[in-house]
């Protein structure tokens, strides 16, 4: 039948020429007519959104793949449904549509001598220029399927041939899809169409009668929608077309057009009528149809995939000759086709409904299944299992120690596990996975499993294959990041594989491998092995590196710093980076530790220290410096553990070094290594003056001058008068013996009195050249383990003295020696007091030092030598390593709440800075005595000024007494005096406040109060009267305490100008009539110079002052005197001011300063200044800018950080001069 349309109805696309014409009619004799619905526009995600129309050709020619999202038809837009949200995001309306491509399983007949090819965008195939190498491997049906949804325009085949017919089946037509208006079937052509060739599409019943009308198109005649570019290439000739691939190319980067059509099902001639007989839709090739792809709307119809109705089943069958498996499956569909597949392999020619295994072998095991194909589609049954198969073997694995491992197997058809190691079965690994956790050395080894199938045991189980175990204990670092992190190790030579969990593991060395460098960063603790190999280990700034072992495979190092710490536990070879061999603190806590390189024990804040706690540190033929860089900050070797040892190699020694702060004085001293080498080499650095007006100094700030008698060897540093200054000490002659020479060796624990002027720096021929500090250092052995010195050594006379030196690297406990027939004191020489130095003694009974001002204490020193005095006639002392303290003073520059009164003889000097020149302290308690005993300390004499307490013609330099009772009075003894003018200085201790106590002035028939809460200080001057300066001019007498009637809060005077300012603070005013200022010259004789009544009685603080204009220039003294109301007087304590004859400087008021500000009295001075606070080491602690404007008279600093207590010079300077004033802060 042939069906002609109306007007107003769908458009005609079939425009024949008049060449056609005769073609034409012929055809309308043998067929049906053609008609179908214009496309007019097109929208793709060709650059995500590409739109063309049949008016106006989109200029941008799409060169790859592009999918349809939208196409218009009789002025309506349809999407395709590929992609709506990006349709929706243009702003774009249109009606919702739902196409595919009609599904293609294969493609009919086969491509003769006529050339077919397939079109691919240009740049879909990855070459924009060109073909692709290698060629592309699609077929026919994947450019005819391929895209979202199958509708990709970029690709299909041209010139497909007639023989390939292609065929749908189709299902459930939906009778409101053939009435409404959206297309049924979209169809494309993306080439150059044949003018003459057609294309024919029709539905068909099952018998393959047609179902309604044919429908033909001429592509001529349907309109462009754009152009594309495109390759062609070859398809192989003479084969089926399903089967052809790419041969080469044809034509490269072509533009080509894209046409598409739109057919309803009712264009076919299906109603509501004869639906229900269509079975399939089919094309047939025009032979010259360049076809991209055929789409269907999926509400109009549905092309069925098959459907499994019966699944194959899962059987163990055992293998033998006769043995027979068969699968099969029941599927419904149309058109099925069958493949067998194993293991996801397909089975060749297994393409039935049942597939037979004959004979089964142990190969045969596996998963069957079998995908079913028809035109709708492709389903795949379940998986059917015959016998145990191991589908994924267990993996053999390298793995660090302490981590968890897991082994695991998949296999099919099975019911149960048994694992084994090295062939023996494991006890409960029974699961398809088997961990070990934590994995250890012993757990190396092969481990199979047992896949078991309970159905038939005795073919249904298999073996997997062996998967090596190895329990990694060595680990490699990584090219990054830090050393200190577990992930940077791994288990292969490279860095990577398993990594350790933590560094906890004693098995474990870890490679400084591929990096140069790693960095700790912090504390860092390795139980195993550290081997450096190539790497250098940086141990970070203020860290420690801790180690079991630490051992160097090849040329890498240590890396330390003066603030690191390292520490080695077992047998390591040590190599310290050039430049960087230093530590802070380094213990060697067991093994032997091979020393390869040089190392420094840094000083510092805080002393260094060597910790030797167990096995033995070799030197070898190396060093290790113990550094000294102040008197507080001397490193330190600790106590050597009782199975610990050092040895030494040729050469291989320990320096160590005292600093020796710059004061022209006496020390004892003791070497605290033995040396092969004489002191020369040692503490003159190896080389002596050949005259007194050469002066050899090779190493600046190292070593010092000894001098002595002109020798043959000349070994000496010759001087003027050739005075020596190297001694030791006769304990059986009890007298002092000069070195003769420097050639000698040094012992370790040998005193030595040691006048020390300074380095070598210093001028030998001005015994007034500046002094300068030094480091003495000498090279040898330590002494390891006990030291004792006894009566072969040490007087053995009853009260005889003996010089002894500390034999150690590090302070030792007075307290914690050993001794036998030996006092409880021991008497050492602090350079720091007097002018030349000073003996102060500490007892140990008491556990009190007799000077205050002194550093000396319990701990004596590295270096330091002292005496003791017998008791006995076979005395003794042992040193032992549990002695050693930890604790570094300034000896060579320990609290308690025992009542005590400390004493100290003062030199003239600014208040706040005397030089102290002597002293003793009076202990008081119910356990001492009033007969001399080991709580009591005898004084020995200095060179200079001597005060002792004088029990009845014994002097001694500390006293126990008993506690205190009325009239207890402590006579003083002072001789040897160098001067006129001193102070005393009363620091007390915890003395009850019902006690009071006065120093009793004989010659000038004085009493003074002395503050037993805090500190007195008293001037005193001797005359040309020989009882000024009688021994025994003065005592101190205790009584019970009588209570002021008031309270002085504070009393104080300082410059004010030209002038002193008094100031004082009371409270508790109690029948107070008036209070007097005294005034003195010389700090005794004192004039009243102001009077003011006192205020009201009260509980307040009251404040008075006085403005005293008359201020002499030097000293002025000041006392307040109480005045009561009965006629009764009392005094505070005295004050003292120096002014300056300077026009300009600065004064400190207060002085000594407490807290944080300090405040400056100035004089004259205008601009800027730059305010600087040096300790007594000469480091600059503090450091601020100040303006002082015309006029200004105070200025206050802020001491803002960590500066500490003590002695201190305060500097004001700018460019033209400097002003320097002493500063105490408490």
């Amino acid at each position: 039948m042939i069906k002609f349309l109306q007007p107003g109805q769908l458009q005609t696309l079939n425009i024949f020429t008049k060449k056609t014409v005769f073609s034409f009619f012929v055809f309308l004799l043998t067929s049906t007519y053609l008609q179908a619905q214009q496309v007019t526009e097109i929208i793709t995600d060709f650059g995500g959104y590409w739109r063309t129309n049949t008016t106006t050709n989109n200029a941008t020619k799409p060169n790859d793949g592009h999918n349809l999202l939208a196409f218009t038809v009789g002025g309506t837009l349809y999407s395709t449904g590929a992609n709506n949200t990006t349709l929706t995001s243009k702003g774009v309306s249109f009606t919702t549509g739902n196409y595919k491509c009609l599904p293609i399983t294969s493609v009919t007949g086969s491509i003769t001598s006529v050339a077919c090819a397939i079109g691919l965008a240009i740049n879909y195939d990855g070459a924009p220029a060109g073909y692709s190498t290698p060629l592309p491997t699609v077929k026919m049906k994947d450019v005819l399927t391929d895209g979202t949804n199958g509708l990709n325009l970029g690709t299909g085949v041209i010139d497909i041939p007639t023989s390939a017919k292609l065929t749908f089946p189709v299902q459930s037509i939906d009778a409101n899809s053939i009435a409404d208006a959206k297309p049924d079937i979209l169809f494309t052509q993306i080439a150059d169409p044949d003018p003459i060739k057609t294309d024919t599409m029709y539905f068909v019943n099952s018998a393959n009668v047609v179902v309604g009308n044919k429908i033909v198109v001429s592509w001529s005649s349907v309109q462009v929608l754009g152009t594309y570019l495109v390759d062609f290439y070859d398809l192989q000739r003479n084969v089926p077309c399903d089967q052809a691939v790419i041969t080469g190319g044809i034509a490269p980067n072509n533009t080509r057009p894209i046409r598409l059509t739109a057919f309803k099902l009712s264009d076919f001639g299906i109603n509501s009528t004869n639906k229900a007989s269509v079975a399939s839709l089919v094309l047939q090739p025009s032979g010259k149809s360049d076809i991209g792809f055929v789409a269907y709307n999926t509400d109009g119809f549905v092309i069925a995939p098959p459907t499994i109705t019966q699944q194959p089943q899962t059987q163990v069958v055992c293998t033998g000759a006769a043995s027979v498996a068969t699968f099969s499956v029941v599927a419904t569909g149309t058109s099925d086709t069958y493949q067998w597949r194993k293991n996801d392999v397909s089975i060749p020619g297994a393409t039935g409904t049942v597939y037979t295994i004959s004979p089964v072998t142990a190969s045969s095991a596996g998963a069957y299944d079998v995908v079913v194909t028809n035109p709708g589609g492709t389903v795949t049954s379940t998986k059917a299992y015959l016998n145990t198969e191991i589908t994924k073997q267990p993996v053999s694995q390298t793995i660090v120690t302490g981590n968890t491992v897991t082994l695991s197997v998949t296999a099919t058809n099975t019911t149960g596990y048994q694992w084994k190691k090295n062939g023996v079965d494991i006890a409960g690994a029974v699961d398809s996975i088997y961990t070990i956790s934590p994995m250890e050395r012993a757990d190396s080894g092969l481990y199979t499993v047992r896949a078991i199938n309970n159905a038939n045991a005795g073919c249904a189980s298999v073996t997997s294959n062996a998967a090596a175990l190895t329990a990694a204990i060595v680990v490699y670092s990584k090219s990054s990041p830090d050393i200190n992190i577990p992930s940077t190790w791994g288990a292969n030579t490279d860095g990577s594989g398993s990594t350790p969990v933590d560094f906890t593991r004693a098995e474990h060395t870890f490679v400084l491998s591929n990096r140069p460098w790693g960095n700790t960063l912090t504390n860092l603790t390795i139980a195993g092995t550290l081997d450096v190999k190539n790497g250098v280990a940086i141990i970070a700034d203020n860290t420690t590196l801790d180690v079991g072992r630490s051992i160097r495979t090849g040329t890498g190092s240590i890396s330390g710093s003066t603030s690191s710490g390292f520490t080695t536990r077992g047998n390591s070879d040590l190599y310290f980076t050039i430049g960087s061999q230093f530590l802070k603190n380094f213990t060697v806590a067991g093994g032997t530790v091979n020393m390869l390189s040089d190392l420094v024990i840094a000083g510092g804040t805080l002393p260094g220290k060597i910790n030797i706690t167990g096995g033995t540190l070799a030197v070898g033929t190396n060093k290790i410096t113990i550094r000294s860089t102040s008197t507080l900050n001397t490193s330190m070797v600790t106590a050597v553990g009782p199975t610990a040892s050092v040895t030494y190699g040729s050469g291989g020694a320990f320096i160590v070094e005292r600093f020796i702060p710059a004061n022209r004085s006496f020390r004892f001293m003791s070497p605290t290594v033995t040396t092969i080498t004489s002191i020369k080499n040692n503490w003159m650095e190896g080389v002596v003056n050949p005259d007194r007006w050469n002066n050899y100094n090779p190493n600046p700030g190292y070593g010092t001058h000894i001098t002595g008698p002109k020798t043959a060897s000349d070994s000496l540093d010759p001087t003027q008068t050739y005075n020596p200054s190297l001694f030791t000490f006769d304990n059986d002659a009890q007298s002092w013996n000069p070195v003769p020479n420097s050639s000698g060796t040094l012992t370790a624990g040998t005193p030595y009195r040691f006048m020390i002027r300074g380095s070598r720096a210093v001028d030998l021929n001005n015994n007034e050249a500046t002094p300068s500090n030094t480091i003495i250092r000498a090279t040898g052995s330590l002494l390891i383990g006990t030291k004792t010195v006894g009566s072969s050594v040490l007087s053995k006379k009853i009260g005889g003295y003996s010089f002894v030196g500390n034999p150690y690297a590090c302070p030792v406990n007075w307290n914690t020696l050993t001794t036998s027939g030996l006092s409880s004191t021991y008497y050492g020489w602090d350079e720091a007091q007097s002018k030349r130095g000073a003996y102060v003694s500490y007892n140990g009974y008491s556990l009190t030092s007799s000077n205050a001002n002194s550093a000396l204490n319990e701990n004596i020193q590295s270096g330091q030598a002292f005496f003791v005095q017998s008791t006995s006639t076979t005395p003794s002392i042992t040193f032992n390593e549990t002695n050693k303290s930890y604790n570094n003073t300034a000896i060579f520059r320990g609290a308690n709440t025992m009542t005590k009164l400390s004493v100290q003889l003062l030199l003239d000097g600014e208040v706040g800075n005397h030089i102290v020149a002597d002293g003793f302290v009076a202990v008081f308690g119910s356990k001492f005595s009033n007969r001399v005993s080991e709580e009591d300390s005898y004084k020995f004499t200095n060179l200079d000024e001597n005060i002792a307490i004088d029990r009845n013609g014994v002097v001694l330099s500390i006293e126990g007494r008993p506690d205190i009772i009325d009239n207890d009075t402590i006579p003083i003894k002072i001789w040897q005096f160098r001067q006129k003018d001193y102070f005393f200085k009363f620091d007390a201790n915890d003395f009850n406040s019902s006690v009071t106590a006065t120093l009793k002035d004989d010659y000038l028939k004085q009493q003074y109060s002395i503050d037993l809460s805090s500190s007195t200080t008293i001037p005193f001057s001797i005359t040309e009267d020989s009882a000024s300066f009688a021994s025994n001019r003065f005592s101190i007498v205790f009584a019970p305490a009588k209570t002021l009637p008031v309270i002085f809060t504070n009393v104080k005077a300082y410059q004010k100008e030209k002038c002193i300012q008094v100031e004082w603070n009371t409270s508790k005013e109690t029948n107070i009539k008036e209070y007097e200022v005294e005034k003195s010259l010389n700090g005794q004789d004192f004039k009243r110079v102001f009077t003011t009544s006192a205020k009201a009685d009260s509980q307040l603080t009251n404040t008075y002052s006085w403005l005293d204009k008359n201020a002499t220039i030097g000293k002025n003294f000041y006392r307040i005197k109480i005045i009561e109301k009965a006629g009764k007087a009392g005094y505070s304590s005295v004050v003292k001011v120096i002014v300056n004859n300077d026009k300009s400087g600065f004064t400190i008021f207060p002085n000594p300063v407490k807290g944080k500000l300090v405040h400056l009295q100035l004089a004259n001075l205008e601009g800027k200044y730059v305010a600087n606070i040096f300790n007594d080491l000469g480091q600059q602690v503090y450091q601020s800018l100040i303006q002082i404007n015309q006029g200004t008279t105070s200025q206050t600093l802020l001491l803002d950080g960590p500066i500490g207590k003590g002695k201190f010079t305060i500097q004001l300077s700018n460019d033209k001069t400097t002003y320097s004033k002493p500063l105490i802060l408490q």
